[in-house]
């Protein structure tokens, strides 16, 4: 059997990001299936990681383009991948996994020349984000956006969302297509848990991702303020990385007098991220409250910190939420009152058992979410929908 995997922002784990589709790829390709990625890239290249063949095709995308620039690139891509695609042996089945939600292009493509059904993995609900954020604004782009995501489920033999929270809004557009909820993975092997315990005698937060719109890390910042107010000169902040509203954030943190706390690290791969975790007593995940229905996402910053032992802070609402205060993960900070969750980080952090109690709590959810189990679950809803993969070994 013949994969062709659609990944525009495919990353290894010596690259750091998500590597989601790494782990999906990989897994596949051990069941004998072969496995050939197409993803963007910044120049023109082949390699090869284990069985799966990655095809990486210059796009020109970057974070910090504009909105139009950022949908040519996506443009750019989505022909340089089909015209690859039909150069290709032809596949059993094309997995197309978003965003962008431009993704589904070749595959639909691919389908109509070809007769190759796909799935489409839905990682985030485009276009309804955008239009949250303020983004997408223009009637006659929401139009076709809105035209382009129908259709990608619609034609769909089946679809994968990422969370229980994103189901019946894809279900409204998807009609009776089979949809299957498959979360992002922790890697509970290789983000093994260390003794947080024993680091400083600082509470240390940490941060590791975007700095952009969709994220507004900034609204960390009056829950720095609360905590600086119970723990003055005895707390840190760290992070590492890029984004539009880096430099934002920044002069914010300064005019509120907060960089006295306020630590970059160097950006870096997973390996990296894995001791960066260690350094920290709770890892941040923050989505803009702009846009409600980024809390249905499966950031992999959130399995990651589970993986790692390390307890989350967020500030939003949706199914993690849920999860942090069922499961006892950790807090979420409200908009209106910071000083709440600030007061039970504290106290958290003045009560080590307790604490350890909390790390432990998350290394064990992590365990629902192991690569391994994501693998099978994929697999089980592909002979679900009548695709039994079949070794190409002989």
């Amino acid at each position: 059997m013949h994969i062709i995997y659609l990944h525009q922002y495919f990353k290894t784990p010596e690259e750091g990001g998500g590597i989601r589709s790494w782990h999906l790829s990989q897994g596949l390709a051990k069941e004998g299936i072969k496995v050939t990625l197409i993803s963007g890239g910044k120049t023109k290249a082949v390699k090869t990681f284990g069985n799966v063949t990655v095809y990486y095709l210059p796009d020109g995308y970057s974070q910090k383009l504009g909105f139009f620039k950022r949908i040519i690139a996506f443009i750019r891509f989505v022909w340089k991948a089909y015209k690859l695609m039909l150069q290709l042996p032809k596949a059993d089945l094309v997995y197309a996994t978003s965003t962008p939600l431009t993704i589904a292009i070749p595959a639909l493509l691919y389908l109509w020349k070809r007769g190759v059904p796909y799935i489409f993995e839905v990682r985030d609900l485009w276009p309804e984000i955008p239009i949250q954020l303020g983004i997408l604004r223009n009637g006659l782009l929401k139009a076709l956006a809105f035209s382009l995501a129908k259709k990608a489920y619609r034609k769909a033999i089946g679809i994968v969302v990422l969370s229980p929270d994103m189901k019946p809004i894809v279900k409204r557009y998807a009609k009776d297509k089979p949809i299957e909820v498959i979360p992002n993975l922790a890697d509970h092997h290789f983000f093994q848990s260390s003794a947080h315990k024993s680091l400083a005698k600082h509470l240390v937060i940490g941060y590791f991702g975007t700095f952009g719109v969709a994220n507004n890390v900034a609204q960390i910042l009056p829950l720095l303020t609360e905590i600086d107010k119970l723990l003055p000169n005895q707390w840190q902040f760290i992070f590492a990385g890029e984004g539009t509203d880096k430099a934002a954030f920044i002069a914010e943190a300064k005019r509120l007098n907060l960089l006295k706390g306020i630590i970059e690290l160097p950006l870096t791969n997973t390996q990296g991220i894995n001791t960066y975790l260690h350094q920290c007593h709770f890892s941040y995940i923050s989505f803009s409250r702009k846009a409600p229905l980024l809390g249905s996402g499966s950031p992999n910053k959130y399995f990651d910190s589970l993986a790692s032992g390390t307890p989350v802070v967020l500030n939003f609402e949706g199914w993690l939420n849920k999860k942090i205060q069922i499961n006892h993960l950790g807090f979420y900070q409200s908009a209106s009152h910071p000083e709440e969750c600030a007061k039970q980080m504290v106290n958290l952090f003045n009560s080590p058992a307790r604490y350890e109690e909390v790390c432990s709590n998350c290394e064990y959810a992590a365990l629902n979410y192991t690569p391994q189990k994501t693998v099978n679950h994929l697999l089980t809803f592909l002979k679900s929908l009548g695709i039994a993969p079949k070794s190409n070994a002989t």
